[in-house]
Formats: C-alpha cells, structure tokens, sequence
C-alpha cells in the first residue's frame, strides 16, 4: 500500500501494545507485506489484511485505505495463530 499518510485507530494503538509490535514493524508490512484479504467494500474505505515478518514473528495488519487523501488507517496488528490459521498463517482454517 502507497501512502503519503499514515494514521492508527486507537484499537490498533492498543493491540500493538499489549503484543508488542511496534511502529516500523507495521510500516515494514504496509509497504512490502503480502494482501492476503481483500476487503474492496468495507466501510468507509476499502480495506485489506496483510502479512509480514518482523523479528521472525508473523504479522497481520488490517489497514484500510482513503485514497482521496493519500491515506492508509491502521485498524489492527496482531500475530496470527495456529487455532485460527493455517501453517502458511495466510489461510483461515476452515471448521467444521
């Protein structure tokens, strides 16, 4: 995702703290993460889930995108686990 901005919701200010991942971390992954969902009719903006490793940790960030203003909005950072995700940690396990 290109930005000339970039802003965190307050649940995204939370989460990376309680997980401790920082700033440049979630920087690193909006510019060279791989979009691993799509999210074209979220509301207000369009948004997508990304993944990216910082200090061999596996990252998601949702982030959505206000390409009006040149904007990304942080909405999460979390680190994926094995109860939700696949092995890859880019595939939701399917439950039956």
């Amino acid at each position: 995702m290109q930005y000339r901005d970039l802003t965190y919701r307050i649940h995204a200010r939370q989460s990376m703290f309680t997980r401790s991942i920082s700033d440049e971390c979630v920087e690193h992954i909006i510019h060279d993460g791989k979009v691993i969902e799509d999210y074209p009719h979220a509301f207000p903006f369009p948004a997508k889930l990304l993944l990216g490793w910082c200090n061999d940790r596996p990252i998601h960030v949702a982030a959505a995108e206000d390409s009006r203003k040149d904007l990304v909005i942080v909405i999460t950072a979390y680190e994926p686990t094995l109860d939700r995700w696949e092995p890859d940690m880019k595939t939701r396990r399917k439950y039956l």
